[in-house]
């Protein structure tokens, strides 16, 4: 009877990992895309969603190049293809600045020339010089209400878990914020679970999705990051996480940091 139970929950739980879909930051992905083609795509983990960023110099030559523009939809052709959404992600510190919105909201128009199906804003207080953290919370709540009257673009922001209180997701959700992405660089599985559903069960009407990392360990320290794990190991720890809060209706994804480092971490 056991060893049925146990080939039972096996069987169960493969058609579920079958199912499961990361979603993953990347920072270099058009780079990236435009050097491997359509072969970026098939050699991806199961994936649901890209938060794809661009460099200035990106942004430049798709600006001035309608060959680069045109590889551009390339890539949304063939991420299409393979099912998986394409968010913009936005990570320049200097934007929390009410002297630089106007420039954000000029990017968002015209990334808005292609099919997005959302815009990821990554802006933490820890990038700003530590006299001005106190000014985030007010200005991050000015942007997002900003970004949110500009673009009808589901809007996403990650945030760390340190500062992610009941209070600041509530004014967020007020400005115009459909989800959270809370940032949570722990291999402490039951601790990361628990905020997470704790932030879930109390902001039901806010979308979350759980950030965690395969970055080095010259970036992070070795409790911070998957690395030391390997893919296979990592894949199954984050299957794990994540059907431990399948369960929440206003639960996302899990999404990793990043997509290259995951590519040059060990099997």
């Amino acid at each position: 009877m056991l060893q049925k139970t146990i080939l039972l929950f096996l069987f169960t739980l493969s058609l579920w990992s079958s199912e499961f879909k990361l979603d993953w930051y990347s920072w270099e992905g058009f780079c990236n895309y435009k050097k491997a083609q359509t072969s970026f795509f098939s050699k991806l983990t199961p994936t649901k969603r890209i938060f794809l960023s661009f460099s200035a110099q990106e942004i430049l030559q798709l600006k001035n190049n309608a060959y680069e523009r045109a590889l551009l939809k390339d890539f949304f052709h063939d991420a299409k293809q393979n099912d998986i959404q394409i968010e913009l992600l936005l990570g320049d510190e200097s934007y929390i600045y009410p002297q630089n919105h106007e420039k954000l909201l000029a990017l968002i128009d015209f990334f808005q020339n292609f099919p997005f199906k959302g815009v990821q804003l990554d802006i933490e207080p820890s990038a700003l010089p530590k006299e001005q953290h106190p000014l985030w919370r007010d200005e991050i709540i000015n942007l997002v209400h900003k970004v949110k009257q500009h673009t009808p673009l589901a809007l996403g922001l990650s945030i760390n878990h340190k500062i992610a209180s009941h209070s600041l997701l509530q004014e967020l959700h007020t400005a115009g914020l459909n989800e959270a992405v809370i940032m949570y660089y722990s291999i402490n599985q039951k601790k990361v679970v628990q905020k997470l559903k704790n932030l879930l069960e109390n902001n039901q009407k806010l979308h979350f999705s759980l950030a965690l990392s395969i970055e080095p360990l010259s970036v992070l320290y070795q409790d911070e990051t998957y690395a030391l794990y390997g893919k296979k190991k990592s894949l199954q720890k984050w299957y794990t996480i994540a059907n431990e809060l399948s369960s929440y209706n206003n639960f996302v994804a899990v999404v990793i940091q990043s997509l290259k480092a995951f590519n040059k971490a060990k099997k």
